[in-house]
């Protein structure tokens, strides 16, 4: 009997980018092809096109984004990023590039593909990056990490500390940064059961030849595929100080991508100088309404609540209304914390894609405009299981200096477990009062988002994408919950035969580490039957997100409610 040593691959280790469309080209496109005029280098990492298209007319125009895939010769369908761009049609390739040198026998295409990356614009110090490219929103990349793969930082990792309009501040890097370095912005996310669907398919003649042989075909491009994974569910590890966006989590990025939009909140105070607080009554700092959004979960000493109205207190304190309501009326001075939440786009924009490095054996794999759904399931720990497509997919050997990290990105929180839960039902018209826990277990949740790839007529007719749209997004739950009896009949059967909608809010909080879903409009689905549930009675409960209807935000005027939300603190 012959015996088979395996590697388990189980566990893996993923690094994710979140494609900002406003920056990134949101879908891979094709440049154009040619043939190198001179030889690049001897060990694959160079290509030289004086008169094609590598000859961009401005160096480092090609820096980071883009790519070159060979498509002849021994090594054709390898594909190597460009780091260094002269300007002149010399392109460098980040790492080892290709395994053997490009030499003018060979044709090669070059891509523009969507990454996240700085590419710095000028000369900066060992703890900022300049890039003038990188417009988001003050904060925006905090809790993110920055990677060095070209320059004199090569291999080093180091996490993003502060963010503005086209400056990143980072813990020191060992060198100053020069203009043209090129700099991957990543989340790191451990996962198991990764499962990528990575395939060139082949292509037979479509007809005989004239004598009859049906001669070879051709291999295709690499098509769309699906990838699957787990995670554990992780908060963010820390409350956000007064004034302070809510900190991010490792899966912000595949959160995104799973056809959500993440809204962030800022922290504030109780402040009773027009009066004092209640449990469902809080008046913040006077003009900090603006910084939190209804429907928004947000902690009151350690205990989470849901914002389903705000006031402007003009010169006076403003006001959240908040449901369910606190166990006590907080006093003056006490932090009103913020948290991200996630949640169905209202404005028709697209889904934001990302890109997935996954590596194996000194192989990578980055796959780019990554989209689909998420699922959460209850359990310890609980979990994010993805469901996502890819548009396409590279495959790079690997250097030395590729294959180690300068520091652990991983992060050490403790996950979120099943024990950890407080489940609220409550009926929508009045959201401060009767608020009634239920005990439940085995709950499961998603946004039930379908996302797909918008077609148009490539330049090159390849692929043929210009972005990622939303298809459907109806989001529900489902539990299991101890059955009661409410007068003469079953809780449950009440609700399925009277079709009555409730509000319904389950909260993981334990340590600083708080994860929630919310369906304020929320209707039975089918007629819950009973069961026995560790020897009680029990019924299993699926829940349908229904319009939530709109609310008038004293700033942003009318909005929709999100009609299922997750919460991350």
């Amino acid at each position: 009997m012959s015996q088979i040593k395996a590697r388990s691959a189980s566990l893996q280790t993923v690094r994710v980018g979140l494609v900002n469309t406003a920056i990134e080209n949101p879908t891979p496109s094709l440049i154009g092809y040619g043939t190198p005029t001179s030889n690049g280098a001897a060990d694959g990492t160079t290509l030289i096109d004086a008169s094609g298209v590598a000859n961009s007319g401005a160096a480092d125009t090609y820096n980071g984004r883009h790519w070159v895939r060979l498509i002849s010769g021994a090594r054709a369908g390898e594909w190597a990023r460009v780091v260094d761009d002269n300007g002149s049609g010399t392109l460098t390739f980040e790492g080892a590039g290709f395994t053997a040198q490009v030499s003018t026998s060979m044709q090669y295409e070059l891509w523009l593909l969507p990454d996240t990356i700085c590419v710095a614009t000028g000369a900066g110090s060992t703890t900022t990056i300049a890039d003038t490219v990188r417009a988001e929103a003050d904060d925006f990349w905090i809790g993110w990490y920055a990677e060095a793969i070209s320059g004199a930082n090569v291999g080093e990792l180091r996490r993003v500390t502060d963010s503005v309009s086209g400056t990143l501040t980072t813990d020191a890097f060992s060198n100053s940064w020069a203009a043209g370095d090129v700099i991957l912005l990543r989340q790191y996310v451990e996962v198991a059961d990764f499962t990528p669907n990575v395939s060139e398919p082949f292509l037979a003649r479509p007809q005989a030849r004239a004598n009859w042989s049906e001669g070879d075909g051709a291999v295709a491009h690499q098509g769309q595929g699906p990838l699957t994974f787990s995670t554990w569910v992780v908060a963010s590890g820390s409350v956000a100080a007064v004034n302070d966006f809510a900190a991010t989590n490792p899966t912000a990025a595949l959160l995104q991508a799973s056809g959500l939009i993440e809204v962030k909140g800022k922290s504030s105070v109780i402040d009773t100088g027009a009066g004092a607080a209640t449990t469902t009554s809080l008046p913040i700092t006077t003009g900090k309404h603006e910084n939190f959004t209804i429907g928004q979960m947000v902690i009151v000493q350690g205990n989470a609540t849901f914002i389903v109205s705000k006031t402007d207190g003009g010169v006076n304190p403003d006001t959240l209304t908040v449901s369910p309501p606190l166990p006590i009326a907080p006093a003056n001075a006490v932090a009103v914390v913020a948290t991200r939440m996630y949640r169905k786009s209202t404005s028709g924009n697209d889904t934001l894609p990302c890109s997935i490095m996954w590596e194996q054996d000194g192989i990578r794999h980055t796959f780019f405009g990554c989209h689909g759904n998420v699922e959460f399931v209850d359990g310890s720990p609980c979990m994010f299981k993805f469901t996502l497509s890819y548009i396409l997919y590279t495959r790079q050997l690997l250097s030395v200096a590729q294959l180690s990290l300068s520091t652990d990105p991983y992060t050490t929180n403790e996950p979120i477990l099943e024990g950890d839960k407080i489940a609220y039902k409550l009926p929508p018209s009045s959201p401060g009062t009767n608020a009634t826990r239920i005990d439940c277990g085995a709950m499961t949740a998603s946004p039930d988002a379908t996302t797909a790839v918008r077609k148009v007529s490539g330049r090159f007719s390849v692929n043929g994408v210009s972005g990622i749209q939303h298809t459907r997004e109806r989001g529900g739950m489902s539990f299991d919950a101890f059955e009661y009896v409410t007068g003469t009949s079953l809780e449950h059967e009440l609700e399925w035969q009277i079709r009555t909608p409730k509000t319904y809010a389950i909260v993981y909080n334990s340590h600083a580490r708080t994860v929630a879903f919310r369906i304020p409009n929320g209707l039975l689905q089918e007629a819950p039957h009973i069961k026995s549930i560790d020897g009680m009675l029990g019924k299993r409960v699926n829940v349908l997100a229904e319009n939530a209807g709109a609310v008038t935000d004293p700033t942003a005027g009318v909005q929709h409610l999100p009609d299922w939300s997750l919460h991350i603190a």
